[in-house]
């Protein structure tokens, strides 16, 4: 997704990739996609809208991962709010008591994790 970027470790999953590999990994479970582009001054470019409005980028996984991400790209990155990010998405979308990706029938690559912070619902104050 982004290209030469150096992460904090707390970023990073148990098989030492990139919380910009992984959400490149969690929404192509669902058939999204995004190319290998220069880290943009937002979050905003990601919002999930058209045919990339699935249950993968719906998810807390997906939101949390490209927050992270863009703190990789930029100690001071402009992110959106939760609300921001599922404007498009239908609740049957977006789950918030159950962790992605059993609640959308998904599964990830054997060669792929998610990392514990991705998972975490603040609305609900569970992880």
């Amino acid at each position: 997704m982004f290209a030469c970027i150096s992460c904090p470790s707390w970023t990073m999953n148990m098989k030492n990739q990139t919380p910009c590999d992984v959400v490149q990994e969690v929404d192509k479970g669902c058939s999204s996609t995004y190319a290998t582009i220069s880290p943009p001054p937002s979050e905003q470019a990601f919002i999930p809208g058209g045919s990339n409005v699935t249950a993968c980028t719906c998810s807390w996984a997906s939101y949390n991962l490209f927050s992270a991400c863009m703190f990789c790209a930029s100690s001071s990155p402009s992110l959106v709010s939760w609300d921001e990010w599922t404007a498009n998405c239908s609740t049957n979308l977006t789950s918030t008591s159950t962790y992605f990706p059993s609640y959308a029938g998904v599964t990830l690559p054997s060669n792929t994790s998610i990392p514990c912070y991705a998972g975490y619902n603040r609305t609900s104050g569970n992880h």
